[in-house]
């Protein structure tokens, strides 16, 4: 419980950096063509296997301090879509993935921090995992995020997020 509400405090302050919305967590914008959030999505991709080898507690289900980052469709005249964290991880035998949203949403009418979602493969960005150390690994996404915030907000997260990215054991 402590973890996730840690989590949840880390990825509100990170995602407090230029907020705007009125609803939900605060919204940061980015452009879908910004090269170093283009990177570390391949990235978080690239290491997405690993985690869910890992984070596989068996018959589907996932560690308790796992959580995705997934993207999903909505009909704004905002944008297409949210990109949110999901947490309380599942995977059906389908492969489809079930979870929870570990953020209040902005833009995904009828659903709130808590809500029950389904996904698949297809629509993970990132993933993270708070680690035994008390360090948050993956989060590569995050990672550039923290870069553009204000120097002494950064040093807060800077300071949990693991080095290495991912855990050596895993590899």
């Amino acid at each position: 419980m402590i973890r996730t509400l840690l989590f949840t405090f880390i990825t509100g302050m990170i995602l407090a950096f230029p907020a705007i919305g009125n609803a939900g967590d605060p919204v940061v914008k980015y452009n879908r063509t910004d090269p170093a959030m283009k990177h570390a999505i391949q990235n978080a991709l690239g290491s997405l296997d690993l985690f869910l080898k890992a984070m596989d507690t068996g018959n589907g289900n996932f560690h308790p301090d796992s959580s995705l980052k997934v993207s999903f469709e909505v009909n704004t005249g905002e944008t297409d879509n949210e990109i949110i964290w999901v947490d309380h991880l599942r995977r059906e035998k389908n492969g489809r993935f079930l979870g929870r949203l570990a953020n209040e949403p902005n833009f995904m009418d009828g659903l709130e921090l808590g809500s029950n979602v389904q996904f698949s493969a297809a629509q993970i960005r990132d993933w993270g995992y708070y680690g035994e150390d008390q360090k948050l690994y993956g989060h590569y996404t995050t990672r550039v995020l923290v870069q553009r915030l204000p120097k002494e907000q950064a040093a807060s997260i800077l300071s949990i997020l693991s080095n290495p990215i991912v855990p050596t054991a895993w590899k």
